[in-house]
């Protein structure tokens, strides 16, 4: 089994910049979950190419995405392009 970590870093806190929560969680990753975002700080979401097309736009609405970070390597940018480039930042 995969599992991912976050724990808390001592970071000052600001209402722009809230602190990252003070316990330590681990939460069991399984494949089946590999084709979707995970939340891996609060409010950060990390996911692949799959979890911001077309069809998954009602829940990156519910989860209050406000922006989206394609990395791509540059021979793919013919064919892995923004799907929201008037919604998503």
């Amino acid at each position: 089994m995969d599992y991912f970590y976050t724990a808390n870093l001592s970071i000052s806190s600001s209402p722009e910049y809230p602190a990252i929560p003070a316990e330590t969680q681990y939460q069991e990753w399984e494949y089946c979950m590999r084709r979707e975002m995970q939340e891996i700080l609060p409010n950060v979401f990390l996911g692949p190419y799959a979890a911001a097309t077309k069809s998954k736009h009602m829940q990156l609405c519910q989860f209050g995405i406000s922006h989206i970070i394609c990395i791509r390597h540059q021979t793919e940018a013919n064919y892995v392009k923004p799907n929201f480039p008037d919604q998503f930042r």
